[in-house]
């Protein structure tokens, strides 16, 4: 395999509100994910998002939906859960495939920081180019991250995680091999979102 992959994508979100007991998680993305040493039609992925967000309670919402994710072996995951707000200071967003428990921790000046743990059905798929052949490749994995969320008044947000990855599988397109398990790692990762 190449040491490095890449993505270069264009990502939309739109949550709208129809009733006080009915909103919509609605998204999609379109993007190149390649090596860039072999790029073809299957280098550009289309993925989305749909879920119904139903209010069952004030502070409780049933989510259930589906994400299509555009990879060799799995194209569609449910989307499934419950997201609470018991109080101001939490956030439990108890849904599969990216469940996400937040609180509050403190205002330092103007800027709030949260601790999180949260759980990802990780992974992507690229093409690449191998000694014998170019391919396509997916890699999938499971995550549970902890980590530390800033967000300043004027809504820019950062993130700093660490994760313990493991259930890891590269899936070959071509069949040869027809897949591999690395070990199990630890993650590390930062961004921000402006």
């Amino acid at each position: 395999l190449p040491p490095r992959v890449y993505d270069a994508y264009l990502d939309f979100a739109w949550f709208p509100r129809f009733s006080p007991a009915l909103g919509a998680e609605l998204g999609f993305r379109t993007g190149v994910y390649s090596d860039f040493d072999h790029v073809n039609s299957d280098s550009v992925r289309f993925m989305g998002r749909g879920a119904a967000d139903i209010a069952i309670a004030p502070d409780m919402d049933l989510v259930a939906g589906a994400v299509y994710v555009d990879r060799v072996d799995v194209k569609i995951l449910p989307v499934i859960g419950i997201y609470y707000r018991p109080t101001p200071d939490w956030d439990i967003y108890a849904v599969f495939p990216n469940p996400k428990i937040r609180r509050f921790l403190a205002t330092v000046g103007t800027t709030k920081w949260y601790g999180y743990a949260a759980g990802e059905y990780g992974g992507g798929s690229w093409t690449v180019s191998r000694e014998t052949t170019a391919d396509r490749i997916d890699y999938n994995d499971i995550r549970v991250i902890g980590g530390l969320e800033w967000e300043t008044q004027t809504q820019i947000r950062g993130h700093l995680e660490i994760g313990y990855v493991f259930d890891r599988e590269i899936v070959f397109d071509s069949g040869d091999p027809p897949n591999f398990k690395p070990n199990d790692t630890i993650m590390l990762r930062a961004g921000v979102d402006f």
